[in-house]
């Protein structure tokens, strides 16, 4: 049993550009146009570093003097910032250009990580100090 404390950083993150569209609600600024959709692309992505808290419970069993088995099972919470740039388009206003949006959010990341292995100990008995 255990707890302890994470550092994890994010490397090669992509959108994948899906365009999507946002319907204008009563009220909206461009919904005074007359139009009926905004549609929105996103522009690239960043996740920063995330640091956040562990927990872990495992056993390692050992089923003769050398041959054993471990399993481990963690539990991380992250909660790194996700920076992008979204570029919205209206249909129908081609004057209006591409207007880009600045999106920060903190992405709950919270995975579960189950792990197993096979251990081997070279010379000594389970009674020996391991160095």
């Amino acid at each position: 049993m255990g707890v302890g404390v994470n550092f994890t950083t994010f490397w090669n993150t992509r959108v994948n550009n899906d365009v999507w569209g946002i319907p204008m609600g009563a009220g909206s600024t461009l919904a005074g146009l007359g139009i009926a959709g905004v549609l929105s692309t996103f522009q690239y992505a960043t996740v920063a570093p995330s640091w956040g808290a562990v927990a872990q419970a495992g056993f390692d069993y050992m089923l003769n003097d050398h041959w054993g088995v471990n399993v481990d099972f963690k539990y991380m919470g992250l909660h790194p910032m996700v920076h992008s740039t979204v570029a919205a388009f209206v249909p129908g206003a081609p004057a209006l250009g591409a207007i880009y949006i600045p999106v920060k959010v903190s992405l709950p990341i919270n995975p579960i990580v189950i792990s197993g292995g096979l251990t081997y100990r070279f010379g000594g008995s389970l009674l020996s100090p391991l160095f």
